[in-house]
Parts: C-alpha cells; structure tokens; sequence
C-alpha cells in the first residue's frame, strides 16, 4: 500500500472520529457507512494481494493444523481408552 493512501485513510478517520464526535448519535449510521465503503476501498484496492496473503497462509498452515487435529484426535482416544482399563 502507498503511503499516500495511508495518509488518505487517516485523514478521512479523523474526519469522520470528529464528525461523529460533534454529531453526536445521529452520525453513528453515516459514520458506520463510511467505514464500511474505506474498508471496501482497501479489499476492493488489494484484491490480488490479500487473496495471496490467504492462499499462502492456508497453503503453508492447513497441513500443519490437520496434523494437530489428527495427533489431538489420536491422543484424546488413547487417553480415554487409557481410562477405561
């Protein structure tokens, strides 16, 4: 991300913390609307990025969480059958 958008994003949070602020309750809608439509913006912006970001992370960890899983599983049964003896 560049840092103009950085700076970009922080400055409409502080636009919109202080409109809500003066607003009071009555902006909570608009205010919500608007985080949605940035945060839309970044996803929409990064797509590529952040969907390989997720195949990366669920390539290099599924393996390592289904074998923990499996050991657990593995585990819990010789405990219990540990148990019953």
């Amino acid at each position: 991300m560049e840092w103009a958008s950085v700076f970009n994003i922080i400055g409409f949070s502080i636009i919109f913390f202080a409109l809500r602020k003066f607003a009071g309750d009555g902006f909570n809608e608009l205010f919500k609307f608007g985080i949605l439509i940035i945060l839309a913006a970044i996803v929409i912006k990064n797509h590529k990025e952040v969907m390989g970001i997720i195949d990366h992370l669920s390539n290099q960890w599924w393996p390592i969480l289904k074998q923990m899983v499996l050991n657990s599983s593995d585990n819990f049964s010789s405990f219990i059958g540990g148990l019953i003896r």
